[in-house]
């Protein structure tokens, strides 16, 4: 079991990290860090990117695959003999049908382009950014400067440390940014598969109400 543990250097002005007894300095520790955290955060902008590009191949073939079987069925019912007059049970069932399909479908489309939709930090208050609460790795927030000496001048007063935090936070941003799509990517994907049975229900609607 490691035990961790701080204290002074030989030289008594850097702290170093003790870990399973051996002395790690803080320096050394500090670039660990910085390793990791920037794993992590290519890791997560990785995952938006791959978001992003299932979001889009989706929301094209879904459009296609939906298009293709209304343009079938289309084609296929127009030969249905409809000189035996219409049934109107089924005649309610093909209408109420081709409207939540309807609905689905664009609710679907709707899911899909949200999304898509970037973040802009929109649970944080504009006049609440102070330097202080900024995240000077974010472009939302790198662009609140009042120009760009600003924004050099706090970068370059800024502390390893102080970098390490932002990279950090960023991570944990970007994390929900990309949970945020997912979930309205699954719902969008559900919609429409709700679409494609409900296109299969109206073309046997429109079938069975002129038998």
């Amino acid at each position: 079991m490691s035990t961790e543990k701080t204290g002074k250097n030989t030289k008594g002005n850097r702290k170093a990290t003790q870990i399973s007894g051996q002395t790690v300095p803080a320096d050394k520790s500090n670039k660990d860090l910085l390793e990791r955290s920037k794993y992590s955060l290519n890791l997560v902008n990785g995952w938006i990117a791959s978001a992003d590009s299932k979001i889009s191949t989706s929301c094209g073939i879904i459009s296609v695959v939906v298009a293709v079987l209304v343009f079938v069925a289309e084609n296929i019912l127009s030969k249905v003999d409809t000189a035996n007059g219409i049934v109107e049970s089924w005649k309610w069932g093909f209408f109420i049908t081709v409207v939540c399909a309807l609905i689905t479908f664009l609710l679907s489309l709707f899911f899909h382009f949200f999304a898509l939709n970037p973040s802009f930090f929109p649970d944080k208050k504009k006049n609440d950014r102070t330097p202080k609460k900024k995240c000077n790795i974010f472009y939302e927030d790198i662009k609140d400067y009042k120009g760009t000496e600003e924004y050099i001048s706090v970068a370059r007063e800024m502390s390893e440390d102080q970098f390490i935090d932002d990279i950090l936070r960023e991570v944990h941003i970007n994390s929900d940014i990309c949970s945020k799509k997912m979930h309205r990517f699954r719902i969008g994907l559900w919609l429409a598969f709700i679409t494609i049975v409900l296109i299969f229900i109206c073309a046997f609607c429109y079938f069975r109400m002129y038998q």
